[in-house]
């Protein structure tokens, strides 16, 4: 699990965050503080994964205090100033989130920092995604095995599985940007499939596991029959 901090000067801030961290399996909340000095020294003093931090606090700014993080945290920075973002990211933040911060996009960023994690970290079993249903913060996990393609409209995907289908707010680049890029290729603009999956390629149709298939889009055609061509051999040695 990925132990949180969380560095904010509004309760009701400290509060939505604390609600968030709670829905999410692989994370856990570690402290919380309104102060930004008692937050340097739980900083130093304490392990966490993921601090999340407000820019605009009393006695020392958010962007003064990343100066003293020495550890190996990712910092997300939060505030409802988009401006300070840019600031953030030269100091080598990992992202921002935007007041109100919005449960969709706290979980893409977490999620980001969870998949960095597990390629830091050889131990880590990062073999699944959690994603949001239309129950409000209810999450499902979904093994990355489990999954045969990736299907987009607009700003919703379904993912088709061995054994159901799921439907989740979420882009399909925004999907592509969170899962191992091994894992998954893109064939169409609004399609993903599961490289384990193919079984192979006749014309233009993709064959996949449980009798599925995708029509491979014109401008990914070569793109696909280099990466298969590949693939296979890989999977002769």
């Amino acid at each position: 699990m990925l132990n949180c901090l969380i560095i904010d000067d509004e309760n009701h801030a400290i509060e939505l965050l604390t609600d968030y961290i709670s829905s999410v399996s692989f994370l856990k909340l570690g402290n919380t503080t309104n102060d930004p000095i008692v937050g340097l020294k739980l900083i130093n003093e304490g392990d966490y994964d993921i601090i999340f931090l407000d820019v605009e606090m009393p006695k020392i700014t958010g962007l003064e205090l990343l100066s003293g993080i020495t550890n190996k945290s990712k910092v997300v920075i939060t505030s409802a100033n988009r401006g300070y973002a840019a600031d953030g990211y030269e100091n080598e933040i990992f992202d921002f989130l935007s007041k109100p911060i919005r449960f969709e996009r706290f979980l893409k960023v977490v999620q980001k920092i969870f998949n960095a994690t597990t390629k830091e970290n050889s131990d880590a079993k990062g073999d699944y995604i959690f994603v949001k249903l239309e129950s409000k913060n209810k999450l499902k996990r979904i093994l990355y095995n489990d999954i045969v393609y990736v299907e987009g409209a607009g700003n919703y995907i379904t993912i088709h599985t061995i054994n159901e289908k799921v439907v989740t707010y979420l882009t399909i680049r925004d999907f592509e940007e969170l899962v191992p890029s091994e894992k998954f290729m893109r064939v169409q603009k609004s399609y993903l499939v599961a490289v384990e999956k193919i079984s192979g390629l006749e014309g233009n149709e993709l064959l996949l596991e449980n009798n599925k298939s995708v029509l491979v889009g014109e401008s990914y055609r070569l793109k696909v029959i280099d990466f298969l061509s590949g693939f296979m051999k890989q999977k002769k040695k």
